[in-house]
């Protein structure tokens, strides 16, 4: 599943907007910081000038033992991405996940309690909120 990533955005609460933008450009904007951020497989770049090089294709990436992930893996699947639709509670499934990942993380049930749990409560919900589910 491919929900997407992040965002350096300025909003419109920064108090000087133009320095804000400035050092968002600066995160992975500029040259330098953007090969620095896709050769050590801190971001995925969206400049298709760099998608379509070959020095990003055929990286051998060190965080994966030298493999060239980018042309096997990330590249593949960029092009087989066909899009991504939410389902209409997707902000009430984040919370439920998050309080499930909660009592997980406190030792309270396991992995395999917290999703049988989350699903119960999808299914729930779905149907109070008038879906059918199969």
């Amino acid at each position: 599943m491919n929900w997407g990533g992040s965002t350096f955005a300025v909003t419109s609460q920064a108090g000087d907007q133009k320095l804000a933008a400035e050092v968002a450009k600066g995160l992975y904007a500029d040259d330098a910081s953007l090969t620095d951020g896709w050769k050590t497989q801190t971001i995925f770049p969206l400049n298709q000038n760099v998608l379509k090089s070959d020095a990003f294709t055929n990286n051998a990436v060190d965080f994966f033992g030298g493999q060239t992930a980018n042309k096997d893996i990330y590249i593949p699947a960029e092009n087989a991405y066909k899009g991504f639709s939410y389902s209409p509670f997707s902000v009430y499934y984040y919370a439920q996940l998050q309080a499930e990942t909660v009592k997980i993380n406190a030792g309270k049930v396991s992995g395999d309690e917290a999703a049988t749990e989350l699903q119960g409560i999808m299914v729930n919900y779905a149907k109070s909120q008038g879906f059918t589910v199969n």
